[in-house]
This record gives C-alpha cells, structure tokens and sequence, in this order.
C-alpha cells in the first residue's frame, strides 16, 4: 500500500494505492474488503480486480471520515482483505494507518433562555461536544452593571466525544424590586476552552416585583373593610342583656326514683352443691343432665354458637389462603444472582448471536452456552456483558456503562432485543409486516416503555424470552415473528417522540433501540407481582 500510514482531516478525504500482483499461474479475481474502524469511511475503486498470471493492477482506497465525534482522532489502524476467488484459503491481509487530526466543536443551548422569578431564577445550560477529542472547558456568568449574581454547578466540564452535559445555572439580583414593573436583564454564559475564544450563550433574566401591583389594591380594600366594620360598630353599639333569672332548685325539682325504676339488686351467690348434688339444690337429674358438659339451662343454644363461630373463622382462614402471595420486583438483576433467572438467560443466548469476530461473544457459535453457568451473571457473563455495554455506549452513544454496568436492567434488554435491527432502515418495521424484526422491535418497546412491572406486562416478557431460547431447539421453525398492527405502530411512535433529542432525528434502529434508549431511564423497574412469577425460572431450548 502507497502510502501505508496518512494523516487526513475529519470532513475531508485521502487515497491509498494498493497494488496486486498476479503471481500464480491462472487468472484471478480479487475481492478486495476493507476492515477496521476506518472501513466505515473508506471507498473501493474497483471492488474486484481480475489480473492475468504475472500482472499487476491498483487499487484505490479512499478514507473520507466525518467530521463527527464518530471519526476518533489519532492513529486508527486498519486492514484490507484481499481473496482470491480461486484459492480463497490464500486470502492475505496488508495493513494500514489512518491518523485523523483532531478538531474541536461545540454546540450550546440554554434551557429556557428567559428565566423569570422575584428573588432568583433558574436555568439549565446544555453542551455538547461534536469534536472528536476530549473537551475541557469553565463557565462563568456575565452581565453589565453588576445587577446579577451567577452561581454555576458544576463550574468546569470534561466531556468525551459525541457526549452532552448539564450545568444548573443559578441567577440572584443583587437588589431586590419591592414593586413596580417587571425588568429584562440579559446575561450572558461563558463556555472558554483551553487556546480558544470562549463560546457566549445568551439569556435574559425577567426580574418581577416582589409584591404585584394587585396586591396594594387587595390590601387597600380590606383596610377599607375593616375601618368601615369599626365605624359602624361604635356607631350603632349594639346591648346585648341576658333574661335569665336565677332560681333556688327545691326538692320537688329532684327526680322521684320509683321501685319499678330502680336498677335490681344482684342475686345472692349460691350455695356450695352437696357431693352428687346438681347445681341449684335440687337432687333429681333435670332435663340438663342429659349433656354433662353443658351448664343448667339451655345448654344446646350455647354449643350450637360455639359451633357456628368456629365455622366462620375457618371460612375465614380458607379465603384468606386463596390470595396469592405477592413479592416485589426491583431491576437491575445483579452479578451472582441466585436462583437462575431467564432473563439472565436470555442475555446469555443472545450473546451467543453476534458476528464470530466480536470480542463480547459467548461461546463458539449460536446456542453455545456450555462456557457460562445458565441463568445466572457469573463471571464469564459479566464480563461479555461488559463489553457489548461499552461497545454499544462507544457506537451508538447510550448510557449501559453508567447505568447499568455488569447488570441487567431495561437499557441492557432493550439493546439486546434491539441489536440485529441496527443498519436497518425504519421501514422494515411498517403496518402489516410480519417478522422477526417486529417481534424483537416490540419485545425492546416493552422493555424501553414500561418502568412499572406489573404481572401482565411480567407475563408478557417471559413469554417473549422463552419463545425466544426455544428457537435453539434441534427442531425450531425458527425466530417467532408478529405482525405490525396500528397498536405497535402507535407505541412505536410515542416511543421515537420520547426519545426524538437523542436518537438523531428518529433512527430509533441505530441510536434509539440500539442505544437501549428507554423512557423515564431514571426509574429502573419495580413493582409487586405473585411469587409465581418471580423470579422467572430458566428453561431448555
């Protein structure tokens, strides 16, 4: 290759020579494919080259990458494949240096741009590094006629490539406005890097009175009340005299208590009953002596309540058990869980899919789980897992490695259902399709959707993974598929509007489900659901 190593610019483009040479001696046809991370950006001219025995022939590779945090600054090697068509197993591999020079941009937003409030106001500033190394930068408030005070968390900012952060930006006025108008005082945010004319964002502070013109009026009105309720007080002086007269209470005023009125006297306590004696004096048997364990009287009424009360309380205790028992239900599943879980399972299956080349693959080809202990993140599983979260965070700008690193949450599943959608256009998910792509595209809006797991939704997904590990039997149909009704059509349209500032302009296959981008990312999934449910044993293919 001419040159071997090159230095091009983001946004702008170089070429590589690569001469063949026919050293065999039957014509050959030589397929030429590019590796590495430069392949994304280079060009083949021609894709094939056709050299009779002893000749030679070029070709151009030309390496166009973007200006974009996606084209890394630095040396990116690279290879190219050339395979023979006849003697494929004679395929060779020169390889290369692209160094990209580094350049840095930023985009600001200041979010809302007019804040408003009576003693303080609040906004957020919002950067962006669309350069493609690592930016450092302070902030700093500015304004004329030092009416305003700035207090920015945090001060200063390093941002990786391709990422945003945020910075709370707090305004005081250093008077405060008692009444009157409401006042504009714009400002200004200072982003200053390093070497660099600091980047200015405009705002405007709304100052308004601490009492509204309206509330003198109010307070006007009510003086106004009270001083007429005094006037009119003093004025007509209302007396106020009793008519009560005193009277002596007499004896005829007491109440007569008559015998029929008075409370009866408690009975006697009866007398010890002689040895083979019935209670009450009397030495015959009575009607009562017929059941020895019931008292004198009518003892049958007293059993048979007995007897009824313990009927209720076992009828009681009978419906009480028919409830099931219900357990909570709190994602992320952590590393060394017990006992298995399918959906550790699942993550695992669908590590075993990715290309043979990749670096976070379980096992030796689709299926082979036998290096990983099934349903459970050991060791070897988190590690993997590690590694498809970084590489999805590195190409599609997610958030696994924050989030959820080395665990199993609803960002990792989402990018798990969602990654062989990646490259796709949106449309192989339109109405009326039927196929793998919209079974997996609606098991991640699952995922991404709901943060409160509830036993139908629970159901739901269980079922989606178990259909899925079955697909590895020996006589699977293959993938499940499903068709895309107005239902999924609608979920997958509030999904895309959810996600719309960060899944650039609704490529929800390459940054929304890719990402594993999900609504509401800070709730990661809890709920209360029958211990049938949970934890979700694993199955066999």
């Amino acid at each position: 290759m001419e040159p071997a190593s090159t230095t091009v610019d983001a946004g702008s483009s170089t070429t590589v020579v690569l001469r063949l040479r026919n050293t065999g001696d039957v014509v050959e046809e030589y397929r030429i494919v590019p590796v590495g991370d430069p392949a994304l950006w280079v060009q083949v001219e021609p894709p094939t080259l056709k050299l009779f025995p002893g000749t030679t022939g070029n070709v151009e590779l030309t390496f166009s990458p973007p200006r974009s945090p996606d084209a890394t600054a630095g040396p990116n090697p690279y290879g190219v494949q050339i395979i023979p068509s006849e003697h494929p197993e004679a395929t060779t591999v020169p390889e290369g240096n692209l160094t990209i020079t580094p350049f840095t941009d930023i985009r600001t937003e200041l979010l809302p741009p007019t804040c408003r409030g009576r003693f303080r106001g609040r906004s957020t500033l919002a950067v962006d590094n669309i350069g493609n190394v690592k930016l450092t930068a302070s902030l700093a408030g500015r304004e004329n006629g030092n009416q305003l005070n700035f207090d920015i968390r945090p001060s200063s900012l390093q941002i990786e490539p391709g990422r945003a952060a945020f910075c709370k930006v707090r305004i005081k006025p250093n008077r405060v406005m008692w009444s009157g108008q409401k006042e504009n005082r714009p400002f200004k945010v200072a982003v200053q890097r390093s070497g660099a004319e600091p980047e200015l964002v405009d705002g405007t502070y709304l100052q308004l009175a601490a009492f509204p013109r309206w509330t003198f009026r109010v307070l006007s009105f009510a003086v106004m009340l009270v001083v007429l309720f005094v006037a009119l007080w003093f004025a007509v002086h209302p007396s106020v005299q009793s008519k009560a007269v005193a009277k002596a209470l007499t004896s005829d005023d007491l109440p007569i208590v008559t015998p029929s009125n008075a409370a009866p006297l408690p009975a006697a306590p009866a007398a010890p009953a002689a040895p083979g004696q019935a209670p009450g004096g009397d030495a015959s048997p009575g009607p009562g002596a017929a059941n020895p364990a019931a008292p004198a009287g009518n003892g049958g009424g007293d059993g048979q309540g007995s007897g009824n009360s313990g009927a209720g309380a076992g009828a009681a205790a009978n419906a009480g058990s028919n409830q099931p028992q219900m357990v909570n239900v709190s994602l992320p599943i952590q590393p060394n869980n017990s006992p298995g879980n399918l959906f550790v399972e699942f993550a695992q299956y669908r590590l075993t899919t990715i290309g043979s080349t990749n670096s976070c693959r379980i096992g030796n080809g689709a299926g082979d789980v036998s290096s990983v202990h099934l349903g459970v993140l050991d060791q070897t599983t988190v590690k993997q897992l590690e590694c498809f979260q970084k590489a999805t965070d590195k190409i599609r700008f997610g958030h696994l490695s924050t989030a959820e690193n080395g665990q199993l949450g609803r960002q990792t599943m989402t990018a798990l259902w969602s990654f062989n959608l990646l490259r796709q256009s949106n449309s192989i998910l339109s109405q009326g399709t039927n196929s793998w792509n919209v079974y997996a595209a609606n098991a991640a809006l699952d995922w991404a959707t709901q943060s409160q797991i509830t036993p139908q939704l629970l159901s739901e997904e269980i079922g989606q993974a178990e259909a899925y590990i079955a697909s590895f039997a020996p006589n699977s149909s293959g993938l499940p598929a499903k068709t895309a009704d107005s239902t999924f059509e609608s979920a997958l349209t509030s999904y895309t509007n959810s996600i719309s500032g960060e899944d650039d302009n609704g490529q929800y296959l390459n940054r929304g489900f890719g990402a594993g981008l999900v609504e509401s990312p800070s709730s990661p999934g809890t709920g209360s659901v029958p211990a049938t449910l949970w934890v979700p044993g694993t199955v066999q293919p």
